[in-house]
């Protein structure tokens, strides 16, 4: 509520201001009251990521992916143009540039599997007459009539807030969404689109990644950490670690949201735990020997 009296009281003062009316804005301020928050700031888990994918389609599927694998802010998404993206064939994964050519501008990169439905809609953008796909194109664009070649050529990019209502639709029809008693609107514990954010952050940590790393992959300048000032890590740094920090690499099992890949990264590092007992457990057999016990 506070939020909303403050956005309409910002108008009233930018007409009075316009007007050259003088009036005690201080003291006006201070009946707006404090801030509340009506939701928990905690991030989506694997198991709901995982019901909104099932529901959503092809380009809501790159917006969800994008946002859980890279922390981009979900006002990042409309400037995001295809020349943003950058394959880097070794990890096959894209590097995004994010807000390129304003203050803002960061790097951030996404998982292998975001990577493959980044493709697979690019090219299905191309199957249906968006030839040649140019680099100024919106990576993300909005539905066109595949039998309009004119529409088909010229993409126009979604709104903040249109990519807000994807992620929205996506979660209701997932079954994600509550009805609040007595407000007829449908609530989530979780912010809507912020939740992606915190998973990004939260998992990152929690995998091993520095935090100073992923408030750098989060587009954080500043973030509150005064290490920045004295740590500057390279692009070569944040994706791939170093001795001591790991980098985007190092996380990607645990960003990526199709559980068979993640089963199956828990099978292999149990096998080299397997191993490494066998290997201990022959040592000690042969260190027996020698001292003949």
């Amino acid at each position: 509520m506070s939020k909303t009296i403050t956005s309409r009281l910002a108008a009233l003062k930018k007409f009075y201001i316009t007007n050259d009316i003088d009036l005690k804005w201080k003291k006006i301020m201070m009946y707006v009251g404090n801030k509340k928050r009506n939701r928990k700031d905690r991030p989506y888990t694997y198991y709901k990521i995982s019901k909104m994918l099932e529901k959503a389609d092809q380009r809501t599927r790159v917006v969800i992916l994008l946002m859980c694998s890279s922390g981009i802010r979900v006002g990042g998404l409309p400037t995001l143009k295809i020349r943003n993206i950058e394959k880097i064939d070794k990890y096959n994964l894209y590097k995004l540039t994010v807000y390129e050519g304003e203050d803002e501008e960061y790097i951030t990169f996404c998982t292998p599997e975001c990577s493959a439905a980044i493709d697979s809609y690019l090219e299905y953008r191309q199957r249906y007459g968006e030839r040649p796909l140019k680099d100024d194109s919106p990576l993300v664009r909005e539905i066109f009539d595949i039998n309009d070649e004119l529409a088909a050529i010229n993409p126009k990019p979604l709104t903040d807030e249109l990519f807000k209502y994807l992620i929205w639709r996506t979660a209701r029809d997932a079954g994600i969404l509550q009805r609040v008693e007595y407000t007829r609107t449908l609530r989530h514990p979780v912010k809507s689109t912020h939740g992606f954010r915190k998973f990004f952050q939260t998992t990152a940590i929690h995998a091993g990644m520095s935090p100073l790393y992923a408030e750098m992959l989060m587009g954080h300048k500043s973030g509150g950490l005064a290490l920045e000032s004295y740590v500057r890590p390279t692009e070569t740094d944040l994706l791939e670690g170093n001795d001591k920090m790991v980098g985007y690499v190092g996380v990607i099992d645990a960003l990526t949201m199709n559980e068979e890949h993640r089963l199956k990264q828990k099978v292999k590092e149990l096998t080299i735990r397997a191993d490494k007992v066998d290997e201990l457990q022959a040592d000690f057999a042969a260190l027996k020997q020698r001292l003949g016990m």
